[in-house]
């Protein structure tokens, strides 16, 4: 533990900021902008289950993507992303659990977050 943090945690009056919660994060995130292609298979069988999307890509990481969709995506759903090619890289596909779904504070859709089963390049 450093100083400064040992000063936050001594200090009553001290209340955490909300760029506190992002030091959990352990890859760095990158934003990135295109649209991707989704399956999305909730944790229980409905008429949601195998829903195709496209969703509008946020930010990346190794372990993880934010996206924006037009409706909400079940909690520990699992999600397919396709990733399309880009130039001479070719496209790949990241499977991974929804960790987030937010309404956006303005504007519409929902915020979406993916934690990755596996670590990506990002």
């Amino acid at each position: 533990m450093n100083a400064t943090t040992a000063q936050r945690a001594e200090s009553p009056k001290t209340k955490p900021s909300a760029s506190y919660r992002l030091e959990r994060r352990r890859a760095e995130r990158r934003v990135i902008t295109g649209r991707v292609t989704a399956v999305a298979r909730p944790p229980h069988p409905g008429p949601a289950h195998g829903r195709i999307c496209s969703l509008q890509l946020l930010n990346l990481s190794e372990t993880g993507v934010g996206l924006l969709s037009q409706e909400p995506v079940e909690l520990n759903s699992l999600v397919t992303v396709f990733f399309p090619a880009q130039g001479a890289q070719r496209g790949r596909d990241a499977t991974g659990r929804v960790v987030r779904c937010t309404p956006r504070a303005r504007g519409f859709g929902h915020e979406v977050g993916i934690h990755f089963e596996a670590r990506v390049a990002a």
